[in-house]
């Protein structure tokens, strides 16, 4: 049974089990497990090319693995 069709099937431990066959997964979530949290350091930390990232995110956000958040800049103010 592939992948695609352990993710279809009713089943607690086959849909999981469907993402953890994933080759990314487990690398995804060890370099989130070790405090990345930006894309692009994910990206270069990885190697691995912008678009297998965003599908590979993209499909832990939609099985609530990880979230996506705003980037929030620093603000630097100066004293004047």
């Amino acid at each position: 049974m592939r992948a695609a069709q352990l993710a279809e099937e009713n089943c607690s431990i086959a849909r999981p089990a469907s993402l953890l066959g994933d080759r990314w997964t487990l690398v995804i979530l060890r370099q989130a497990f070790s405090g990345i949290k930006r894309y692009e350091d994910f990206q270069t930390s990885l190697g691995i090319s912008r678009s297998l990232l965003s599908d590979g995110l993209g499909k832990r956000v939609v099985a609530g693995i990880v979230r996506r958040e705003p980037y929030k800049k620093a603000i630097c103010t100066r004293d004047r």
